[in-house]
Order: structure tokens, then sequence, then C-alpha cells
């Protein structure tokens, strides 16, 4: 047997451990991978699949650091892992979702302290909160959301036709509205989460099986929750400069009323601007908790 055919049976034996279809315990799990890892590194420097294999091993290595409490040892494994993968992304569309994955696990480990313990901004006004993000957090949220636009875009590059592809572009979306809300600038995330979600209830109306059903209405709650959130943190102007650009969904127009109310915005001023009959936002304003 070749060395590459015994790398890849090795990678297989990992992806049934990684999986759960095989037992090893965390010693030997740990082991594995290492040896993976280091059989990869050679025929990686000349062949794509095993560049892509590295980079997702690298990437899976990364993850368990994380779970471990090691952030720095994740984003330091998850680095080297992007350099595999980005080298061997433009050689088949797998390794390319390959490749825009890590990048969203990137940018989830640097943004780590920018979020609280439900994963809601610690800062929702970013540096005009009144104790915004350190220069060292914002930094690395800055990056976090380059390298989830960048994600964006690799899937964005991919065939639409492919649900995969629809549906891997929808939920980069989403991060990268995450990663914007945590930087407080929640007028972004916004229009973000608004395009996530329309790509989701596309997903939706192409008949997807049960699964992908089931996936695609959890993000369309998480969205939901993310938006109402959102909302809170939106000037009136921003609130109405959404609404003129077709980014404020009608369900969510009772919040905005509200929100534009409780900053002192007079009643015909809110209809005027954000296209609704005085008696829809006096309705509105009632009803609204």
């Amino acid at each position: 047997m070749g060395q590459r055919e015994a790398v890849l049976r090795l990678d297989q034996q990992w992806a049934r451990v990684r999986s759960g279809s095989a037992q090893a315990g965390p010693g030997e799990a740990d082991r594995l991978l290492a040896e993976l890892i280091g059989a990869l590194r050679e025929p990686a420097r000349t062949d794509a699949e095993c560049a892509a294999r590295l980079g997702l091993r690298l990437g899976d290595l990364a993850a368990r650091r994380f779970a471990a409490g090691d952030r720095a040892g994740a984003l330091s494994a998850v680095e080297e892992a992007l350099r595999h993968a980005g080298q061997a992304a433009g050689h088949d569309p797998e390794y390319a979702r390959w490749y825009a994955r890590s990048l969203i696990n990137q940018g989830v480990w640097l943004s780590w302290p920018l979020s609280d313990a439900d994963r809601l901004p610690r800062y929702p006004l970013g540096a005009a909160g009144e104790s915004g993000p350190s220069a060292m957090e914002r930094a690395a949220g800055e990056r976090a959301r380059d390298v989830t636009r960048a994600a964006v875009e690799v899937w964005a590059g991919l065939d639409q036709h492919d649900p995969v592809n629809r549906r891997g572009l929808a939920q980069a979306k989403v991060f990268l509205g995450d990663r914007l809300a945590e930087l407080g600038l929640a007028e972004d995330a916004v229009a973000w989460a608004v395009d996530a979600e329309a790509g989701f209830r596309r997903i939706l109306l192409s008949g997807p099986d049960q699964e992908e059903a089931q996936e695609a209405e959890a993000a369309l709650d998480h969205i939901g929750h993310q938006l109402e959130l959102r909302l809170r943190h939106l000037s009136f102007d921003s609130l109405a400069g959404l609404r003129a650009q077709g980014l404020l969904p009608g369900r969510l127009l009772p919040r905005a009323v509200v929100a534009a109310r409780i900053q002192g915005a007079p009643e015909a001023e809110i209809a005027a601007r954000l296209g609704l009959e005085p008696e829809q936002v006096a309705t509105m304003l009632k009803v609204t908790p």
C-alpha cells in the first residue's frame, strides 16, 4: 500500500471515531488525531486532497482544544488549518466548503470574549456603550467579522443550485450578523440577518427533506429572536433607513414603532418615515408590549 492510501485509510479511521461510529477513549482519540495530522503533512505539500484533509483535521484539533478551554491553542490550530484549506479550496467544491466552515469557526473563537454566557453581545452599543470592549477584544472582533465575511464570499462563489451551498450561504450570513452585533454594529447586523432569513425562507419554499426543513425552521427561530433583540439598539434614523431599503420585515414593524416612540419620535413622524398610516401606528402602540 502506498503512503497516500495509508494516510487516507487513517483519515477514514479518524472520521469513524469523530462521528461516534467507532469507539475510542479521549487519550486514544488524541493520539490518533495527532498521528493523522503528522502523516498528512508531507503529502499535503503536493496533493490537494491531502492538503484539504490536513486543514480539516487541524480544524478538528482546534475544536477539541476550544472545547477543553484552550482558546489560544484553538486559534493557533485553526490558523494553520486555514493555510492548508485555503490552498486546496479552489480544487473542489467540497474542499471550498471545508474552508468556509473553518473560517466560520475561526470567527466564533476569535469573538468569544465579546459575548456573554448566553452568546448575546456584551457590548451591543460597541464603543459608544458605557463600558465598550478593550482594544484587544475589539481587534479580535474585527478580525472575526472579516474572516466570517470571507466565508460568506466563499459560499456565494459556489453553485447556488446546490441546496448544500444555499444552506451554507444563508447560515454564513447568520454568523456574519452575529459578529457585527458583537461589535455594536446593530444596523448592519439586522441587514445581514434579514438577508439570511430570506435565504432560509427560500430553502423552505424549495421543498427540502424533513431534516433540512427542521434545520431551516430552527435557523429562522434563531434569526427572529436575534432581530427582536437588535431592534432595541437601533436609533429611529436606523430603523427608518432599514425600512427604506426593504430590510425591516413587516412582522417587526410593531416593535420598531414602539422603539421609535420610546426614543421620543412623534407618532406622525413614525408613520411617515416607516411608511405606515397614522391609525396603524396608534394600533401598534396599543397592542405591542
